[in-house]
């Protein structure tokens, strides 16, 4: 498994590289780029899904779950590649694969649940040990691995959104429904899923990582959680009496942060105090739930809160 995690990286590595240069010392066409690209993910990826479904990794846990956040990241990124270099592929193969942007968020989903429940697992066994905390970190960065794919599909939501439609040329990478149908049959997968929808699902595996000590990277999600927080303030402040599912994402949304922003080391929020501070005008659920996120960051630096609050 180690050697297979290792020719994922690469190919991953290769499938992000500059196009290479031809023999007349122009860089080769971007359509043959991608299809060599398409090529260097299929043949890997289709060796993991393979594998996953023999079953062959239930024995060990963590591999299992690496496994399925490969798979989920091949996916991604195939689905990324424009639909004209994914045509190599036959009907047999496809079939396989199925919809790869589907795949890709039930593998991240599938793969985070697997991480988690390995960490509950040894919680019963001393919490300083270095299994425990390397199972720790393992949860950790799959809570922010599926909520930085959340987030990108958000962003293509909201780019499609905007243009009025996908390119005709660019093949739909986001799963049609959330969570993806598959989903439903997987319940190690859909267990991962807020029934709330994406944004709660990006909130609350954004602050689990925070939480978990995922790092820089999942620091740079604390700006879409606000933002999140902020729609969820327009969204009740909209003509909504039908009670439209918008508002209640939204409204689930707010709600976890509520739940597990008091897990989060409030110095986290300091670099988005400003942010952070101007949700307290905020109507409804979305201001609220920043409220005891701001009283602890008062009770805990007063001295940092206190310019920016007479600002506000």
């Amino acid at each position: 498994w180690l050697v297979q995690k290792a020719v994922v990286k690469l190919r991953l590595a290769q499938a992000e590289a500059p196009g290479a240069f031809g023999v007349d010392g122009d860089r080769v066409s971007q359509e043959v780029t991608d299809t060599k690209r398409a090529k260097l993910l299929h043949g890997v990826l289709k060796n993991l899904v393979t594998l996953s479904a023999t079953g062959s990794l239930h024995q060990h846990p963590e591999s299992e779950a690496e496994a399925a956040m490969c798979v989920g990241a091949l996916a991604a990124r195939f689905a990324n590649l424009p639909s004209k270099a994914q045509n190599f592929q036959n009907s047999s193969t496809q079939a396989q694969l199925g919809d790869v942007a589907e795949l890709a968020l039930v593998e991240f989903a599938r793969g985070t649940t697997l991480a988690t429940r390995r960490l509950q697992s040894l919680v019963t066994g001393s919490n300083k040990s270095l299994e425990y905390l390397n199972a720790a970190r393992s949860a950790a960065k799959a809570s922010l691995r599926l909520a930085a794919h959340c987030e990108s599909l958000l962003c293509d939501w909201e780019e499609r959104k905007t243009r009025g439609g996908a390119d005709d040329d660019q093949k739909e990478n986001v799963p049609k429904t959330f969570p993806p149908t598959s989903a439903v049959s997987d319940q190690t997968a859909h267990s991962a899923f807020h029934p709330g929808g994406v944004e709660a699902t990006l909130v609350r595996h954004a602050l689990l990582a925070l939480a978990g000590g995922a790092g820089a990277k999942a620091r740079h999600l604390v700006p879409r959680v606000l933002a999140t927080l902020r729609e969820t303030a327009e969204a009740e402040t909209d003509q909504n009496e039908s009670g439209d599912e918008r508002s209640t994402n939204a409204s689930a949304a707010a709600s976890e942060f509520s739940r597990l922003a008091p897990r989060v080391p409030v110095w986290i929020f300091l670099e988005w105090l400003p942010q952070v501070l101007s949700l307290l005008d905020a109507p409804g659920h979305g201001g609220a739930a920043v409220v005891q996120t701001v009283q602890a960051i008062a009770s805990k630096y007063p001295s940092a809160v206190y310019c920016d609050y007479k600002i506000s």
